[in-house]
Formats: structure tokens, C-alpha cells, sequence
């Protein structure tokens, strides 16, 4: 696991906790998602037509092969989840106790000042760790653990939802529904674009004409109009422009023309 170091701290609206804000590092275990949360925890992997909004992003099981620990320790309250069989090696209790040995970034956690609120570590793989101190931070923590053994724990990393960014574990049932209806709103958005581009078929028709790319990512441009762009990341950098580009842009690509094609460079 990798500690945090931006925006950890507990989700709070009013006098309400609704979970915990695990934070980042600009590191690549924070950058590669969260994938404990779809193996161990059942929460699934992208919105589809029949699962929008909150509900394609909360948990739906706890796998007993994913360990979930509350300690109410001197120095906080502690929450860790991770695979069970590292219980064989390592346990928080005995870690806390000084019985055994933590992973150095929980033992960083451990050794980190008692004044901040919150701390936290995570990786994509593993699971995480964290601790609250104050009492509005013990109280968010307890609040993503019975979210997590309820099974109604709403997990998310990107976007503006009840946090700028961050790894972020609420209570589904706490989750107003005006905030429900705008990730639902989003989902409907970004899953018409999705079949908007897919019936130009332009991914096969650039792979058919050897056009290879590293990103290829479709944003709308006027939604109402149907119309949108890309942003493309091309392979041949010595050959080919990156940049925003129209669907007309791209079928030039093909024909070897247009704004892509470096000038004199084109195939």
C-alpha cells in the first residue's frame, strides 16, 4: 500500500459522516484503480444500461478471502482490508501492539502525528488502511466499515461526487438522491457517446488502415447535435500530430491527408 498524501479526510455534510475520503499520491498504485473492490467486494466494473449511478458503483458481497478489520485503539479508530492470507504474516491488533511488524507505509500511518484527523494508505491490488483520530473521523471511518460488511459500500475515485478526488468509500443509503439522478444523468451521457462512436466504426476502419494509436478517447463536442471529438494519441509521433480531432480528421487519417499527418510525412 502506498500512503496518501492529498485529500484524505472524512466525508462530512452537516453534522452527518458518510464515509471516508482515502486521499492519492501521485504514484502508480493510485493511478491503476481499485481492483480489490471488484474481486473481493463484487462492485462492478462500469455502468451499463440496466446499472447506472450510485448502484454501478457500490459493493454487492464480501468474499470471506477478503479480510475487513475494525480497531478502537489508544491512538484511533483503524480500519484495514486486505487479502485474508496476509493474516498469517501480519495482523493490525498485533501491529498495534507492537507484536508484529506492519508493511512500512501503515507503519508510517502508525508513526505519523496523532493531529491530523484522518490518515490513509491503498493500493490497486491489495486493499487499504485507515485511521481516524478525531472524533468526527472515527465516526466516518465506522461509517465506510458497516458500509463495507452491509455490502452497500459506494466506492469511487474519479469525478466531482461528494469529493474533488480521491479514493472515496460511502454509505450508499446515505447518498442524497439528487446526487443519484446527476451520476445516473453522466452515465446516460457518456454511454450514448459510447454507441454514438461505435456506429461510425471508425476504431476498425483506423485498424484496417494500419493507423495504429495509443489513445483513441471520444468526447461530445454538442451532445444535443450528436456531434463530438477525439483525443488522439498516435503511434509514429514522428509522422503523426496528437491533438483534438473531428471524425472528418480521422477518416483523412486514413486516406493519408488532413491535419494529422505531419507535412511531408504522410504514408
Amino acid at each position: 500500500m502506498r500512503l496518501s498524501t492529498q485529500q484524505y479526510e472524512p466525508i462530512i455534510i452537516g453534522d452527518k459522516a458518510l464515509g471516508v475520503n482515502l486521499g492519492f499520491d501521485f504514484c502508480a498504485e493510485h493511478e491503476w484503480g481499485f481492483k480489490w473492490a471488484s474481486r473481493y467486494l463484487g462492485r462492478p466494473e462500469k455502468p451499463t444500461r440496466d446499472l447506472m449511478g450510485v448502484q454501478a458503483r457500490t459493493t454487492t458481497k464480501h468474499d470471506p478471502e477478503f479480510s475487513i478489520e475494525l480497531v478502537d485503539a489508544e491512538d484511533g479508530l483503524w480500519l484495514l482490508a486486505r487479502p485474508a492470507f496476509e493474516r498469517q504474516w501480519w495482523t493490525l491488533q498485533g501491529a498495534l501492539a507492537g507484536d508484529n511488524k506492519a508493511p512500512i507505509d501503515i507503519g508510517l500511518m502508525m508513526k505519523s502525528s496523532t493531529s491530523a484527523p484522518l490518515r490513509s494508505a491503498w493500493d490497486d491490488n491489495v486493499g487499504f488502511c485507515v485511521v481516524g483520530r478525531s472524533e468526527p473521523a472515527r465516526n466516518a471511518v465506522r461509517v465506510a466499515h458497516d458500509a463495507l460488511i452491509g455490502k452497500r459500500c459506494f466506492i469511487v475515485q474519479s469525478g466531482g461526487m461528494l469529493g474533488a478526488g480521491g479514493l472515496r468509500l460511502i454509505d450508499a443509503d446515505l447518498i442524497p438522491d439528487e446526487a443519484d439522478q446527476q451520476l445516473r444523468d453522466t452515465d446516460t451521457s457518456a454511454l450514448n457517446l459510447e454507441d454514438a462512436v461505435a456506429a461510425t466504426g471508425i476504431r476498425d476502419r483506423l485498424k484496417t488502415a494500419g493507423r495504429s494509436f495509443y489513445a483513441l478517447s471520444p468526447r461530445w463536442e454538442d451532445e444535443a447535435a450528436g456531434t463530438f471529438k477525439f483525443w488522439l494519441n498516435p503511434a509514429e509521433q514522428d509522422r503523426n500530430n496528437y491533438g483534438w480531432f473531428t471524425l472528418q480528421d480521422l477518416e483523412n487519417w486514413i486516406a493519408g491527408r488532413g491535419p494529422i499527418p505531419k507535412k511531408g510525412k504522410a504514408a
